[in-house]
């Protein structure tokens, strides 16, 4: 599964725990460097430090027993699910057989989660051979059951011993909660098309929509008889065996019926129950037959169902299968053109060959992120890359996420919860891979740094290890931070430690032996080790079995008399809640006499100092060049050591670090500079600060320099807007001239990017000119970060005729919005052609994708509301693309406060039968308007389904509670006022009696 700010899971309509999402090739700062003065010194125009963040929550409460996995009797062996669904009411109607054995020591029972189902009967058949079966032509007798505590517990005719096979049928319909096992999707007043189901099983919703055991531990083959509407198509696991139409016809109508309910406590079929019509679709219908061969889990079963387009190519001998919305074709290409390319670099990497019969991804209107079910993927229809958006995003990421999880997590899955690393880290790591085998080492580098930035932002709330028996909800596991980005990052630390050949060799009988399996991190310890003959305890206990990270402060001297450099690396990270002190070597990367030097020391204990020959004095030094470490780093660099690791760093992560440093130090005004401080005190004349220039004529003028700056520090007093400019402006324009060095001859999109950010706030002429070059000579990826860049330039020096050029044609969608918003903010004419530009881009008529029209209509809305009201409205009613309708039902919540149109409007949007309603509450809840909330709780009392006036009457209380909470603001200032008043009397008084005839 797959979050989106992420890759990671979106999880639909539960918040996400995610994260997507997110692993992005751009990203923050990340603060595994952080620009600090020389050993000992005080930060160098450095922000002052923040204050320290508050410890992290703990990630379960005191004395939380381990999850661990139930215990089960029988196991399953094959499933038969015949579906139909009525579409009004959000319905299912199944008949489910079931072949199964027992486990050790027999049973005399069946156990099934169900939730949300009706059980109607269940029932012996004499068969339990899954390709014989067929209900019409079957005796079989009626077995007595309960639900009680979302548990079918059928009752069977005899004890089953161990390795004998029994098959039951059982009839049921049930209701769909949205987004909770089954998502209906419509039907919505003015948006026939939008008509779907689509299942979501993982962690642990599909007995809620069919009876099962929905644990991952249980493996079994299915089949997918779905009967729907002849207009639609049915998609599900493995493959297609046959199509035929009026699916449910003769025979199959009907179903023998017992009295119970999903609530009952008890039930008991009886012989001659009524029968019951399984309800197939009014009118025409087909019915799609598909079977799954190869075991899976429960939660990987699947069905979609929806009038979709249907493109199909190949990879080599297996078939793809995309099915979009119909018009959607033309994104297929957009979307999905690189699958055959990545199923070939995974199976390049493992030496296993795709494991399932076909594969196919759908995109499913109402779906966040993506799912990885068995051979039949699916994916938010958001996800689909439209005309004119390709040079501001691709799903590459998403798709190569859930294509790996064919591998892990399908065909090897999680055991339990806990290890759901074995799942989503892996996903995560080998779409890392792919994109360093088709994007590049420097693309791989940003992935790896994205990653550890969601894990660092994750870890500041929450910590604990990456597997782990304690957690408080199977969802809490699914935290971004932690088993997405830490955990595919790891991976990636884990491959540098064993090298290429040892690790996929490892994970190649890491697969093979477990096929179809569940498995738990003991399994993938295992191959590792036996493959490779390496011993790994030290590397899973550390990184995977306990939480936290390494939290290094590293600090180091030149001793130019002994050639050496001096390096202390002491672990501070706090070890009181199981994070380890570390133990593992670390690469440390010098620039020395023109080379790039690497050598490796081994960290063994909280404290300990290197030394480390070097043929000249380094100009830089990079901790962990390679990324094997999940850690922080606190080190000191004075400012020509970010420039040369801004020129010679070994890949973009190094380089992107380097310039958002120098963007930090010349942005700050404070004296000094870049001048180095004076040397602590005690320390010995050639203990120089790293970046230090070798001995001879330059070295006399930096020690100068030094000497020059702590005089100038010890006499000047605080600055104020009439100090004089500090003495560092030789210096900061030595560093924007590297940056602009950078700006045109760096190879990484990222570092251009961070070269122009730094540059452009405080841009002289010669920068914006650099600007203006870099950003034409910048291909699709990245023009709109260098627009951004353009866009802080400041005002006299902006490049106005460039930014109307980008914006009224640029190939990037995002950066023509971009410069519609920097011109709208330059007011005069430029504001009046931006806003000519927006209504354009507005009109009916106009061929803007979604995203760009949204900008346009948040300018007018900003620079001219009137305009905007009307227009906002338009995209905001029925009819409108819902691409655009929920954003303009947003502005809406400003536009027009007290206007009984746009209230109305509103009203009309929240609707249980809109696709809006969410965005329209939302929109409602901000106005709190008390005529809103009447309106929504006369609309709650008319809706016939539960869900529906849970979420009116909820959005109404939202309301009251808003209004309720900004009169008791209202009170409370009045309150004040009026204290103020009397206080002021009262003073007035005073100054009378003070002074007669004053307070007149």
């Amino acid at each position: 599964m797959f979050a989106k700010d992420k890759p990671m899971k979106n999880f639909l309509f539960r918040p996400p725990v995610f994260v997507a999402a997110a692993l992005v090739l751009t990203g923050i700062f990340a603060d595994a460097f952080v620009a600090v003065s020389p050993a000992g010194a005080q930060p160098l125009s450095a922000p002052p430090a923040p204050p320290a963040p508050p410890a992290p929550e703990p990630f379960v409460p005191l004395g939380t027993p381990p999850s661990y996995r139930p215990a089960r009797a029988t196991d399953l062996l094959h499933m038969r699910l015949e579906v139909a669904f009525d579409f009004q009411k959000h319905r299912v109607f199944g008949v489910e057989t079931l072949t199964f054995t027992a486990l050790a020591g027999g049973t005399d029972r069946l156990l099934l989660d169900t939730e949300d189902c009706t059980i109607r009967s269940v029932r012996e058949l004499a068969s339990h051979v899954p390709n014989v079966i067929s209900r019409g032509s079957q005796k079989g007798s009626a077995l007595p059951f309960s639900v009680a505590n979302k548990t079918l517990s059928v009752t069977l005719p005899r004890r089953l011993s161990p390795g004998r096979k029994m098959t039951v049928e059982i009839a049921y319909d049930g209701v769909s909660k949205r987004g909770q096992g089954l998502h209906f999707v419509g039907p919505y007043a003015g948006y026939p098309q939008r008509l779907m189901v689509w299942s979501q099983g993982e962690p642990d919703d599909n007995h809620r929509w069919f009876p099962t055991w929905d644990q991952p531990d249980d493996k079994f083959s299915s089949e997918m008889i779905v009967t729907v509407p002849a207009a639609m198509t049915a998609v599900s696991n493995g493959r297609l065996l046959r199509v035929s139409n009026d699916g449910f016809a003769g025979s199959r109508n009907t179903m023998k019926a017992g009295a119970t309910g999903a609530a009952a406590t008890s039930a008991t079929t009886a012989p001659n129950a009524p029968a019951v019509s399984l309800s197939p679709p009014a009118g025409p219908t087909r019915t799609f037959h598909w079977r799954q061969d190869k075991p899976h889990s429960t939660y990987l079963v699947s069905v979609v169902a929806g009038e979709m387009a249907h493109v199909q190519e190949r990879a080599g001998k297996l078939p793809l299968s995309y099915y979009v919305p119909v018009g959607r074709e033309d994104d297929v290409r957009r979307t999905f053109a690189e699958t055959p390319k990545m199923i070939a670099t995974f199976e390049r990497l493992l030496g296993v060959a795709y494991p399932w019969d076909k594969y196919a991804q759908i995109a499913c209107w109402e779906y966040g992120g993506g799912m990885e079910n068995t051979s039949a993927t699916i994916l938010g229809t958001g996800n689909l890359v439209q005309r004119g958006e390709e040079a501001d995003r691709e799903a590459t990421g998403l798709v190569a996420h859930e294509l790996a999880h064919q591998w892990f997590g399908d065909l090897v899955t999680c055991r339990d919860w806990g290890e759901i690393w074995l799942n989503e880290s892996f996903a995560t790591y080998f779409d890392m891979l792919y994109t360093r085998d088709s994007r590049g080492e420097d693309a791989y580098a940003m992935q790896l740094r994205g990653a550890r930035q969601s894990y660092l932002r994750e870890v500041a709330r929450v910590r604990r290890p990456v597997a782990t028996p304690l957690y408080p909800s199977k969802w809490a596991m699914f935290g971004s931070g932690t088993t997405y980005s830490k955990g595919g990052y790891l991976l990636h630390t884990l491959r540098e430690r064993m090298g290429d050949e040892a690790f996929f060799g490892g994970l190649r009988l890491y697969l093979t032996r477990n096929a179809y399996q569940p498995v738990e991190t003991a399994d993938l310890r295992r191959a590792l080790e036996e493959y490779s003959g390496q011993s790994l305890g030290d590397w899973f206990d550390q990184w995977i079995l306990r939480p936290g990270h390494a939290e290094l402060k590293v600090d180091w001297k030149w001793d130019e008399k002994a050639g050496v450099a001096q390096v202390s690396v002491a672990q501070t990270q706090n070890t009181s809640d199981g994070t380890p002190l570390y133990r593992q070597p670390l690469q440390l990367l010098f620039r020395a006499g023109g080379q790039m030097l690497t050598r490796e020391v081994n960290v063994t204990r909280g404290s300990e100092t290197f030394s480390v020959a070097l043929p000249a004095a380094p100009e830089m030094l990079l901790v962990d060049p390679r990324h094997r470490w999940m850690m922080t780093l606190d080190m000191a660099r004075a400012p020509e050591a970010w420039m040369a690791q801004l020129r010679h760093g070994p890949d973009a992560w190094s380089r992107v670090d380097a310039a958002q440093a120098l963007s930090r130090l010349i942005g700050n005004e404070t004296a000094g500079g870049f001048v180095p401080r004076a040397l602590p005190p005690g320390a010995s004349p050639r203990a120089l600060p790293l970046g230090a220039p070798p001995p001879g004529p330059a070295r006399r003028a930096f020690r100068a320099g030094m000497r020059a700056a702590q005089n100038a520090e010890a006499s000047r007093t605080p600055a104020s807007p009439a100090s004089p400019e500090p003495p560092a402006s030789a210096e900061r324009a030595t560093v924007r001239a590297a940056l602009r060095e950078s700006l045109s001859r760096d190879p990484a999109r990222w570092v251009r990017v961070e070269a122009a950010r730094a540059l452009a706030p405080a841009a002289a002429a010669a920068d914006r000119d650099a600007l203006v070059a870099a950003w034409r000579e910048t291909g699709p990826r990245g023009r709109a970060d260098m627009v951004e860049a353009l866009a802080d330039v400041p005002a006299a020096l902006s490049p106005v005729p460039l930014l109307h050029e980008i914006m009224t044609g640029d190939i990037s969608r995002r950066a023509r919005g971009i410069a519609l918003r920097a011109l709208a903010r330059r007011g005069g004419d430029e504001r009046a052609a931006a806003l000519r530009q927006a209504r354009l881009l507005v009109a009916d008529n106009a061929d803007a994708p979604p995203s760009l029209r949204l900008t346009a209509l948040q300018v007018l809305a900003e620079w001219n509301p009137a305009d905007a009201l009307p227009v906002a409205m338009r995209w905001a009613g029925p009819g409108a693309s819902l691409e655009t309708r929920g954003g303009a039902l947003a502005l809406l919540e400003t536009l027009g406060r007290g206007d009984a149109t746009v209230r109305d409007l509103l009203l009309s949007a929240a609707a249980p039968d809109s696709p809006v309603r969410a965005a329209a509450a939302n929109a409602l809840v901000q106005r709190s308007e008390p005529e809103s909330a009447a309106a929504l709780e006369a609309q709650a009392k008319a809706a016939a389904d539960p869900e529906q006036r849970e979420f009116l009457t909820g959005a109404a209380g939202r309301i009251r509670q808003a209004i309720e909470r900004r009169q008791r603001e209202v009170d409370a200032a009045r309150e004040r006022l009026q204290q103020a008043e009397q206080e002021a009397a009262a003073a007035r008084r005073r100054l009378q009696e003070l002074e007669p005839g004053a307070g007149q």
